[in-house]
């Protein structure tokens, strides 16, 4: 019961305030993926780590959005929590990059700490780096290293900590996001073996270019939605004119076949009362009121039968 009620004032508390940024280790969490594995067809467990980010550059606003590696929820409907002060939460994939192995995963509230990006996008090798990651998956921990490689799309720094478990970590320069760690470099005599202290990590200006990537991709689909929005507002406010120019002809219609064509305008369609004694002193007698039946002659009907009456 405690844990259900600090849930929900956590969940409270993100909605209106911001995480602060942390350190490398306060902004690194461990990340648990359940899922059926497809060769014994039982439950199992992933297990690695993810880092908040401040992406809101990119239009993630919040410290509810986290990187890790793409390999840990490769898996069939995964079910994936990411471990706070407060317990295991749930979180879903917003968007990935298989070949990069990067994904991004939206947490239901925000994380306590959050990193900031560098704001450099290359480093020199032999440059300090600060590697966190999850060794045996015992927590997020960090080691000092540097960087000995470079190329396109991989670069490897040496790690002191990074091992089994460390994949989603990332390295960290200067105490802020540089590069997210997606795997180890293994014994070419032992391919099962993984050399402790060596990592393989995504360099920030690839991650930069895929979060550029997901940010056009987001606003694209807005505009296609905003404009498919407009188009259907378009076609109702245009059938509503045209009903309503419908409506007013077919009430013109029915007012002209209702009225005779040669009946005056209403305000001049009746006698005075003079115009009536007229008639009668000339011993002319109105038939009605109205000048249709009254005649040409003066306004008045002579004496005679009575005409028709044409209501």
């Amino acid at each position: 019961m405690i844990k259900y009620l600090t849930f929900l004032l956590a969940m409270l508390f993100s909605s209106v305030a911001y995480a602060a940024a942390g350190t490398p280790v306060q902004c690194t969490y461990n990340l648990e993926t359940k899922y059926i594995d497809p060769k014994t067809n039982e439950d199992s467990t992933g297990r690695g780590v993810a880092v908040a980010v401040d992406m809101s550059k990119y239009g993630l606003k919040g410290s509810k959005y986290l990187l890790t590696a793409w390999h840990l929820l490769n898996y069939d409907k995964p079910t994936i929590f990411l471990e706070l002060p407060i317990g295991k939460i749930r979180c879903t994939i917003i968007t990935k990059d298989e070949a990069l192995d990067i994904a991004i995963i939206e947490c239901q509230i925000d994380a306590p700490f959050v990193a900031e990006l560098d704001s450099t996008n290359d480093l020199a090798l032999k440059t300090p780096l600060v590697n966190v990651g999850s060794p045996d998956s015992i927590g997020p921990a960090s080691g000092d290293g540097e960087l000995t490689e470079k190329t396109d799309f991989k670069w490897v720094a040496s790690a002191k900590n990074f091992y089994h478990g460390s994949s989603g970590g990332a390295e960290f320069h200067d105490g802020k996001y540089f590069g997210l760690c997606v795997s180890g470099q293994y014994d070419e005599h032992d391919p099962g073996f993984m050399r402790r202290g060596i990592a393989i990590f995504v360099p920030l200006k690839r991650i930069k270019s895929f979060l550029r990537d997901y940010q056009d991709e987001q606003t694209e689909i807005t505009n296609k939605l905003e404009a498919e929005k407009k188009a259907i507002q378009d076609k109702i406010d245009k059938e509503k004119l045209e009903a309503s120019k419908k409506l007013e002809a077919d009430r013109k219609k029915d007012g002209a076949e209702a009225t005779p064509p040669d009946v005056v305008p209403e305000q001049s369609k009746y006698l005075s009362f003079t115009d009536i004694q007229k008639a009668l002193k000339e011993g002319r007698m109105p038939f009605c009121q109205c000048l249709k039946c009254l005649g040409a002659n003066g306004g008045m009907s002579p004496i005679g039968p009575p005409k028709e009456n044409p209501f």
